[in-house]
């Protein structure tokens, strides 16, 4: 059985570490930590899951989401919101634009996965 591919997106290196670290003895895990960059290398990467950082510089999370949903190979992606501070979270903007979970920072590796698993076992919005 092939193992998920779970494309990981933020602006901090040290997060983008711990993502890979935590999840990569479960899934081939690909990251980026240039937004404007981050579709190219979702699409090359064929995920089946995006991690993505709702507060990045420049060109943030909800920028990068809207994009994921414009393109026919990434449209239907799982994608689950990574957050500083929930409470600030736009969600009714984030469910219209299809998100499929949000987590906020310095959740367990248990909790990471959980939210990964939930979000590829839902069906397609």
């Amino acid at each position: 059985m092939a193992r998920l591919r779970v494309f990981c997106i933020d602006d901090d290196l040290f997060t983008l570490g711990y993502l890979e670290e935590t999840l990569s003895e479960r899934y081939t895990v690909g990251t980026c930590a240039d937004a404007s960059d981050a579709i190219n290398r979702l699409v090359e990467f064929r995920a089946d899951a995006v991690l993505l950082d709702l507060n990045m510089p420049n060109f943030g999370g909800g920028d990068v989401l809207e994009l994921i949903r414009t393109f026919p190979e990434t449209r239907t992606l799982p994608v689950i919101a990574l957050t500083g501070n929930a409470d600030s979270a736009d969600f009714e903007q984030l469910a219209a634009l299809g998100i499929r979970g949000l987590l906020e920072r310095g959740g367990t590796p248990e909790e990471l996965i959980k939210s990964i698993e939930t979000a590829v076992s839902k069906p397609d919005f």
